[in-house]
Formats: structure tokens, sequence, C-alpha cells
């Protein structure tokens, strides 16, 4: 189970991590670093209000999407990386299963297009909806 807040300055505080802890890259951070990302993109795919917005993880399996955003015409999985990490074997299983029109990876990478995978750089998330098509 997985619980967000509407604010990643909230989430900080209450996680009481120390603020050399997160400048020097401690290994806690490290950990922690994954739901402060993955909370920012919920925050930016909420507060676009163009979309329903839901999290998805089966019980019967380890594929984990983190969102699902509905425009209307499609179900788009999004997969949430903190890093550049590029591996995508979540996101390739929900596409052989769903059959979803494209699928999105966010990152800290640069942009990609690969057909239906875009690679969307964290900081573009709030445009998210332009790389639909």
């Amino acid at each position: 189970m997985k619980l967000y807040l509407f604010d990643i300055g909230l989430l900080s505080a209450l996680s009481n991590l120390s603020a050399s802890c997160l400048l020097e890259k401690n290994t806690l951070f490290t950990e922690f670093n994954g739901a402060l990302t993955e909370n920012y993109v919920l925050n930016e795919l909420i507060k676009l209000d163009k979309f329903n917005v839901t999290t998805y993880m089966p019980s019967s399996s380890k594929m984990e999407i983190d969102f699902l955003i509905d425009n209307g015409e499609n179900v788009i999985p999004i997969k949430v990386k903190d890093n550049i990490n590029l591996k995508a074997k979540s996101l390739i299983t929900f596409k052989e299963i769903y059959k979803p029109s494209v699928l999105i990876r966010t990152s800290l990478s640069k942009f990609m297009d690969k057909s239906d995978l875009k690679d969307i750089p964290l900081y573009l998330i709030d445009d998210i909806e332009k790389f639909f098509d």
C-alpha cells in the first residue's frame, strides 16, 4: 500500500530527514527519493485536472505501474523513475497484457520517443498530454 500527500514539502517534513541527508545523498535518502518522485508526479497529474488518475499494482505479480491516467479515449500507464534508469520491464509486461496505445516513463533522462514508449523528463510532466498521440 502506498500513501501520497498533496504537498511534497509536508511529506519531506513528516519524514524527519535532515537537510544534510538530502544534500549529501545519504543512503537513507536514496530509498526515500522514489517516494518523493512518485508523489511529485502524482501532484502534477492531479493539478492538470484533465483526466482521471489512479495507481495500479496487481497483487498477483511484481509488475508495478505507478499510475494509470484516463484521458477519455485511452488508459495510459505511467512508470516513474527517480533517476536515469531506463529499464521498462513492467511497462513491457503491461503492454503485452493490455495493449495500450502509448506507454509513458518519466525520469531524469532526456526526452525520447520510441514509437509507443515515450520517455518524458520529470520537468515536462505537466505537459504530458501532448505526448499521447
